[in-house]
């Protein structure tokens, strides 16, 4: 027992690594990442949240950047870097503004890096809390949201916000978990400007500032009925193709569309 309390913690987290790699050789894979165009090492770990069973040496984020490609027909450029002159001509709205697509997109008119959390946004991110967003009406082509809504105190309000800023037939890209068997349950809400747990807090890894975040509702099969009832369609985009998202695995890439010219801070 000496022994072990001497090895360093670093020596012992390459060391079980190491160990985890040599277990999933089988699942490895060399390929293009979607998001940077480097071509790489796709390497699986196992004991992961499903989204995360392929990891990159370079960034992930893999599945939604194909299928943002896919869905404006870009699927002819292998990654988001290398469209990023054709993507130049949307009005794009990145909520995870310090993720690999927009570091990817730096520079590039039209790619708006967002940020919603705590504190001033990251140098080159905009201040875009999907509550209430700083956005015109019909501005937008795109909103892109990466397991962000379940993280938002008022769900019906970031829906409305979408809506409105969408123009007719923009399109929001988003991840969530979704329980399709059960209604939507409120973790956590606002009253009087002070949050009230409703059940025990949980909190989901940020990987950008290392901290848990705090869950405020399971989202469940009301959500369709939700965005609907804002002038949103909600469907599961398809996958785009490509053997690799065989191994990606994970949770499927959503999709709603603004579904008429209605627009205007109004409940939904």
């Amino acid at each position: 027992m000496a022994a072990f309390a001497d090895i360093p913690a670093g020596v012992m987290k390459i060391g079980r690594h190491a160990k985890t790699f040599a277990k999933n050789r089988g699942l490895h894979r060399f390929g293009y990442c979607s998001c940077c165009g480097r071509r790489g090492l796709f390497y699986a770990f196992a004991d992961v949240h499903p989204d995360e069973e392929l990891l990159y040496l370079y960034c992930r984020h893999r599945k939604v950047a194909r299928t943002l490609l896919a869905e404006l027909e870009l699927s002819r450029h292998p990654s988001i870097r290398h469209a990023r002159e054709d993507l130049s001509g949307f009005r794009i709205l990145d909520s995870s503004g310090t993720g690999p697509m927009s570091r990817a997109m730096a520079g590039v008119e039209g790619w708006i890096r967002g940020w919603y959390g705590e504190g001033a946004p990251p140098e080159g991110c905009r201040l875009a809390d999907l509550q209430r967003f700083p956005f015109e009406n019909a501005s937008l082509d795109v909103v892109v949201s990466e397991d962000v809504l379940e993280h938002v105190p008022d769900l019906e309000a970031a829906i409305r916000e979408i809506g409105r800023a969408l123009r007719p037939g923009g399109m929001h890209l988003f991840t969530m978990p979704y329980r399709k068997d059960a209604a939507t349950v409120r973790r956590s809400e606002i009253r009087d400007g002070a949050r009230v747990a409703c059940l025990p807090d949980v909190f989901h890894h940020d990987p950008d500032t290392r901290r848990g975040v705090l869950v405020y509702q399971d989202i469940g099969n009301d959500f369709e009925d939700l965005c609907r009832s804002c002038g949103l369609s909600f469907e599961t985009a398809p996958t785009p193709p490509g053997r690799e998202f065989h191994y990606f695995g994970g949770r499927p890439v959503y999709r709603s569309r603004r579904l008429n010219e209605t627009h205007g801070r109004m409940p939904c």
